[in-house]
């Protein structure tokens, strides 16, 4: 089992040695790795979310400087909104976690994480330090520093609470406190079973326009970099932009960027110190390293002897460095420079490894087919010495390598049944609100699962024995983006996926409930259940199923029942299939694929929130302008509203009289450019009597002015963070609160991550505002919920956070929303029933 789940990972985070996605080895990435194996620098950027970091300063630091350079996000944004798709939290923080790596591969630095969770915007740093738990991801960051080991650390945001967020000035409390932490034997003495204590020489902030520019270091971060063809703040840029899914394109600056470093911890700089060196008082040869000495002059001779039409040539004197280095006696030394040597030699000798199969997944037991393909494109002296394949596979020869011709052997296998899926390692047990659950301490901080299989090749390279861990990968060609390649996946034998994550029964109806089985491999049949809780009734208790193929699948449905009581609650479904053998399986299938990042696969628990619900509803016809992406619509069709999402050709001809409300998505004034058009044919459709409510926007980059009938702006930091912060009502007689559901304090119980953002702090007199809230010390927001009357019809607008409640299965959201899109006119206006193609 250790030779078939190989883990690549360096003890010191080098990182992976070999990976075939990396960039191509040409030139200028040839000149740049032998100018960062010349250096020895290494830098630590801190902040707390992804595209918090400045990835101009790191490009510049990897570009210019040549420190091994990597950026520390205490999260992976997972509280965040997503601008490309439906996903949020947990899926939402797999994608900006593939965008900060994708981001990496653009700047040149590597990157790092805590297990602190996401849990939303927060006001305060004693806040964020409550839920996530201070001690475990200062442990976290103090552990990322002993492992990697930098000169000097980077804070992004000032300690003082300018960074505007709690979890920025969390980031900055936690950079300063680890200055001392990490070079403390006594503080979180268990790391030293892996790690030395290490002290930074200095904590700076990456200060923004500083009121005294004469007390800090000036950088010029806008330098151009003749190598590489661009200056680091067009690699920025590119780097930036990664950050899809929160709409952070960037434009590609060029020119002088000066930007600042203030100390935060550390002795006080010498000299002049604006013109002073963020790395004074470090040594950044080969000095420092005891026993270096001859392996940093064998680099030097290296850089100075670099062709780039001959890298080869270098082979000789890279490998002498290679074998001085072996004898260095500090283990982080050795390490890192051994694995920097070896992608050198790799990339000179213009050596291709791969490990491909036909598969896009297997399950255990399953047959597998691995080719090992080695092309040695420079001619120069290369033998294949071992292949190791998967499950204990292991072939020894001498084989020199032709130059330039393909080699390759292949071994068909036995997936062993112990064997666990590929499930992102911090997702492997249900987190709580503040931190995800990590056993194996040694992942903590690495940026996502290694490949779950690889095939282990030992070469030499000009005599230099070299061992090589190539992650197993599936290729295929895309007819319009070409040659793609994924990692191996191992998933389950049977995927149990429900229609849905929320099931609503409302007013006691009985539901069916469908699960979809998808089979992991051929000849599959056994039983499968639905799990329903004390008093609620399931029918038929269970149900037999056979699938014939791979990748086939069977639904079955349920009828499930509440139970008798009155009120409003939710409760827990689980879905359960077993196999023949008897095993039991209890985890779905989910894929999240988008073009700017590698497919990502995660096997969800089984499981669905089951809302008994006493609601009711005044008019089912309900139109939906999609804004960035919710799922409002699917939770208003579980409650019997018919809903047709708008068209941009409906919304300009379409008869919208024929809907008893129109819902405008989350910020469609800040991503559809052509709601400007549209607005006044929805105020029409109100001044007629429609009902419009619009979900929030954010107060900059909307499409028009004026977003509603009269005037009210919306604010920037107007928002309400404590899920539980009490409500007030101001109108308690208002219509809105009792028609058609006679709303109470227990509607806002239970509420999840918010109540609310980007509340309206200025409003027309002619708004009525019904609700107010606030977080603990701050002053009443009523601007959360802003209603008129408009001609015969109602306008709406709320920063209530509906896109989280909804989806979540929020008993009271799924009332308030109901009287929203009432209108507070207790006598519903007639429209025709239509059908969903109609506003196509």
């Amino acid at each position: 089992m250790k030779n078939f789940v190989r883990l690549y990972m360096v003890l010191c985070l080098c990182g992976p040695i070999f990976q075939t996605s990396a960039q191509a080895p040409d030139a200028a990435s040839i000149r740049q790795q032998l100018e960062r194996l010349n250096t020895c620098a290494t830098v630590l950027y801190m902040a707390a979310h992804p595209d918090d970091e400045n990835t101009a300063m790191i490009a510049w630091l990897v570009g210019e400087r040549h420190a091994r350079t990597g950026y520390l996000a205490l999260t992976r944004g997972d509280g965040g909104q997503n601008l490309i798709g439906l996903e949020l939290r947990e899926q939402l923080g797999l994608i900006r976690t593939q965008e900060l790596l994708a981001a990496r591969r653009l700047d040149g630095g590597e990157q790092f994480f805590t297990r602190a969770n996401d849990f939303g915007f927060s006001k305060s740093p004693e806040e964020a330090f409550e839920i996530w738990g201070k001690d475990q991801v200062f442990s976290d960051a103090v552990w990322v520093i002993r492992n990697f080991r930098p000169d000097i650390i980077i804070a992004r945001f000032p300690t003082n609470g300018d960074g505007g967020h709690g979890h920025h000035t969390a980031s900055a409390i936690l950079a300063e406190e680890a200055y001392k932490a990490a070079a403390d034997p006594k503080q979180f003495p268990e790391q030293l079973k892996y790690v030395k204590p290490w002290q930074v020489k200095h904590v700076y902030q990456n200060a923004w326009q500083p009121k005294d520019s004469s007390s800090v270091i000036h950088v010029d971060l806008g330098t151009y970099n003749p190598v590489l063809g661009k200056s680091y703040g067009e690699i920025a840029a590119e780097s930036r932009s990664m950050h899809k899914s929160q709409g952070f394109g960037a434009a590609k600056l060029r020119g002088k960027r000066i930007d600042f470093l203030n100390v935060m911890a550390g002795p006080p700089l010498k000299g002049d110190v604006t013109k002073a060196d963020p790395f004074q008082g470090v040594d950044l040869t080969w000095g420092r390293i005891k026993g270096g000495k001859a392996a940093g002059e064998l680099v030097a001779q290296a850089l100075r002897a670099y062709e780039p039409a001959h890298p080869e040539k270098l082979l000789p004197t890279l490998a002498a460095a290679y074998r001085e280095v072996q004898k260095l006696q500090d283990p982080y030394w050795k390490s890192l420079k051994s694995a920097q040597l070896q992608k050198l030699m790799t990339d000179c000798a213009g050596l291709w490894l791969e490990a491909r199969t036909p598969s896009i997944y297997v399950s255990p037991g399953d047959s597998l087919v691995v080719t090992a393909t080695a092309i040695n494109r420079l001619g120069a002296p290369v033998t294949w010495q071992k292949i190791a394949f998967p499950s204990n596979v292991d072939t020894s020869m001498a084989l020199a390598l032709p130059t330039n011709e393909v080699t390759s052997f292949t071994r068909a296998l036995v997936v062993p049944s112990e064997t666990p899926v590929s499930q992102p390692y911090w997702l492997e047990k249900t987190p709580t609100l503040g931190l995800y659950q990590v056993d194996d301490p040694q992942k903590i901080g690495q940026p996502e699962s290694s490949a779950p299989f690889s095939v282990g090749m030992d070469l030499e390279i000009v005599g230099v024995p070299l061992h090589y861990d190539v992650p197993l990968r599936y290729v295929w060609v895309d007819p319009v983006q070409g040659e793609l390649q994924r990692n191996l996946a191992v998933r389950p034998p049977v995927m149990v996926n429900l229609a849905e994550d929320v099931i609503t029964f409302v007013n006691g109806e009985t539901k069916p409930v469908t699960i979809r089985l998808k089979a992991g491999r051929d000849s599959l049949s056994g039983e499968a259940r639905l799990q329903v809780p004390a008093g609620w009734t399931v029918s038929p208790a269970q149900q037999a199923y056979a699938i014939a193929q791979k990748e086939g699948e069977v639904r079955l449905t349920f009828q499930v029942s509440p139970g008798r009581s009155a009120g409003n609650s939710t409760e827990t479904l689980r879905a359960v299939a077993t196999t023949g053998d008897g095993r039991t399986y209890d985890r779905g299938l989910l894929t999240v694929d988008y073009p700017h990042i590698p497919v990502q696969t995660l096997f969800p628990p089984a499981e669905a929130r089951l809302v008994k619900l006493d609601m009711q509803v005044a008019g089912r016809n309900i139109g939906y302008i999609p804004g960035a992406g919710d799922k409002i619509p699917d939770g208003l069709r579980q409650v019997g509203y018919q809903v047709t999402e708008l068209s941009d050709a409906y919304l300009a001809e379409g008869d919208l009289s024929r809907f008893d409300a129109i819902v405008v998505g989350i910020r469609a004034y800040n991503v559809n450019d052509r709601m400007a058009y549209y607005q006044p044919r929805l105020l029409s459709y109100v001044e007629k009597g429609g009902v419009l409510v619009e979900q929030y926007n954010t107060s900059y980059g909307l499409k028009l002015p004026q977003i509603g009938p009269y005037e009210f702006t919306i604010g920037r930091r107007e928002r309400v963070t404590k899920e539980e912060a009490p409500i007030t009502y101001l109108n308690a007689k208002h219509p809105l609160l009792h028609y058609p559901n006679e709303l109470t304090k227990a509607d806002f119980d239970g509420w999840v991550q918010e109540r609310g953002l980007y509340f309206a702090n200025k409003w027309d007199t002619r708004y009525d505002t019904l609700l107010v809230a606030n977080d603990p010390g701050e002053e009443p927001m009523a601007g959360g919920l802003l209603y008129t009357k408009y001609g015969k019809g109602a306008f709406v607008y709320t920063g209530y956070s509906f896109f989280r409640q909804l989806p979540a299965g929020v008993p009271g959201a799924f009332r308030l929303f109901s009287n929203l899109l009432a209108g507070g006119l207790t006598e519903p206006r007639k429209a025709d029933e239509g059908t969903a193609e109609t506003g196509k």
